[in-house]
């Protein structure tokens, strides 16, 4: 009964998360008053979609996911650690977490982490074990909190390796959890230089420099002679680029961006370069999405020279 009582709790963390995160990226303003309700329904169609082809396997998705996203929330200031909480506490606690996650069933601080105690039973049902992908991307989430406090900026190398591995850990996780062999897939993307991550990263950069991240290369700020605390200010893609110190390191991103997702496409194939090799439903729809989420980022709907 208490299992089936922390199931439910668990699955209706993951809706509020998700529904939470929708209003915060896409719900502000009167147009987002307008894109929420779409949005709201794309979540809760895939959530539906998943579950019911994944069964156990996409509830461990989305349980993963959405205990990253709202404690990622909470370090970035878009949500506040429960019951009053310090944020040196809450991530203490956190850190606690993942470091016995491997142990049994680790200590419950908040209501979040029954999403991520029921990701551990249905792991351990389905004998898939990502405990060490877990833990190196919360290193990765914390070294980002850190280089935040700390207004600290990267070299360009510190960047693609985090990209490499946000890449490997994260999408490859996913293919691990719906039974695909992620090998393949993390040896394409090293070839890329985490291109997922970096058009994730320039897709986000308003936000991200107004909340303090800044995943600009040290070296290109430096080249270009880019005034961070002025890119600050800016509230869109198109308010950063009016700033032309910025808009001439920016529009080469993107350039190149898109010259790289021209040929990781064909090195994907259809089949997720072998990852997904003898699972064609779920290539098609992870393809899909992959196709769905790079129509919408900012290096498809920025125009450049």
């Amino acid at each position: 009964m208490r299992a089936l009582f922390e199931l439910g709790i668990s699955q209706w963390m993951c809706l509020t998360t998700f529904l939470r995160s929708a209003w915060i990226r896409r719900g502000r303003g009167v147009i987002g008053l307008i894109i929420f309700p779409i949005r709201t329904l794309v979540y809760l169609f895939f959530l539906l979609l998943i579950q019911i082809l994944f069964l156990r396997r996409g509830r461990m998705l989305f349980c993963l996911y959405a205990w990253l996203r709202k404690t990622d929330d909470v370090m970035d200031g878009d949500d506040k650690p429960p019951g009053r909480k310090s944020l040196e506490i809450y991530l203490d606690e956190k850190d606690r977490v993942i470091a016995n996650f491997s142990d049994g069933e680790f200590k419950v601080y908040d209501i979040e982490d029954y999403m991520l105690l029921q990701f551990q039973r249905d792991m351990q049902r389905v004998g898939v074990n990502v405990t060490e992908d877990l833990r190196k991307i919360w290193y990765y989430l914390r070294c980002d909190f850190f280089r935040r406090e700390n207004n600290t900026l990267a070299q360009r190398d510190w960047l693609n390796r985090q990209a490499i591995a946000f890449d490997g850990l994260i999408v490859g996780g996913c293919i691990s959890l719906i039974g695909g062999d992620p090998t393949n897939f993390r040896k394409i993307v090293t070839e890329y230089d985490g291109l997922f991550t970096r058009t994730d990263w320039l897709h986000d950069l308003p936000e991200d420099l107004r909340k303090g991240i800044c995943n600009i290369p040290k070296e290109a700020i430096e080249i270009h002679e880019i005034n961070i605390d002025e890119l600050k200010k800016c509230k869109s893609i198109d308010e950063l680029l009016q700033n032309d110190l910025f808009r001439i390191w920016y529009e080469d991103e993107v350039q190149i961006a898109r010259e790289q997702w021209k040929y990781l496409r064909i090195s994907l194939g259809n089949d997720f370069g072998g990852s997904l090799k003898g699972k064609p439903i779920f290539a098609f729809l992870v393809t899909k999405l992959m196709r769905l989420w790079f129509n919408q980022s900012a290096i498809t709907q920025t125009k450049t020279p």
